[in-house]
Order: C-alpha cells, then structure tokens, then sequence
C-alpha cells in the first residue's frame, strides 16, 4: 500500500456548519485504536523525522495547512498538501514522514491503527534505509 489523499464526506447541517465524516471502509486494511491531536503549532515549525514499523495512520489538517514529506526505503519521495479538514493522508507503515507547519495555530489530528508503542518508532533515518521491517 502506498500514502494517498482520502477525500471524506461533508454534509452541511443548520446552515453553515459541515459535518465532515471518515467511514472505516475508506481505510480498509486497518482498525483505529488511538487518536490524537497537535495543537498551537508555530507556521514554519516541523515535527514527525520518523518512521513506524507496523502501525497505519490517517493524518488530518483540522485547521490550517500541513505539508507532509514523505520518503519510502528506496528513497522516493513526495509530497502532500492538507489544507482541508474534508481530506486526510493515509500512511502505511515503513515510511519517513516530516510534517510541516504552513499556518498559524495549525491542528493536526491523526488517527492509528495502534496504540502509543515506543517500539513501533524508527527515528534513525539511516536505521531507516537499512533495515527492512516486515508486518
């Protein structure tokens, strides 16, 4: 599987407010287990410099826009634009991201198929490009 866009279900309801609604059939081949949110991001501020052995996560821009670098073990890169809160960026395990800030007081919400697990966590870029971790 490869990291994609997800675009998600938006209703609109009393007016102006938007109900916007991620079915687990749009993430086949994973269970959410934990989610959980960064807030007050700094624009310009990166986060992530890490990879994970098994876990799936869907990556959200609740508010504001992200900027996701994302690098396979072959060394192919690209890179995603969530600047919506109608879309998300489905990342299967084994590939660097770098999350960057684009916007003031951005939030970023992620949804995993797994637990928080220090194991699961690759944060050697070159451990990274040696090793392969199989699921």
């Amino acid at each position: 599987m490869e990291p994609r866009i997800i675009e998600f279900d938006t209703h609109v309801s009393s007016g102006k407010i938007e109900i916007t609604v991620l079915e687990t059939t749009q993430i086949a081949g994973f269970k959410i287990n934990r989610i959980f949110w960064l807030t007050n991001a700094v624009k310009g501020e990166e986060r992530g410099n890490h990879a994970h052995k098994s876990a799936y996560h869907v990556i959200f821009a609740i508010e504001g826009k992200i900027e996701v670098l994302i690098k396979s073990q072959t060394g192919a890169s690209q890179v995603f634009l969530l600047d919506s809160p109608h879309k998300g960026l489905l990342l299967p395990p084994n590939f660097w991201r770098v999350v960057q800030y684009l916007d003031f007081k951005t939030i970023q919400m992620v949804a995993s198929s797994a637990v928080y697990d220090p194991d699961d966590y690759i944060l050697d870029y070159k451990e990274f490009l040696h090793h392969q971790y199989y699921l």
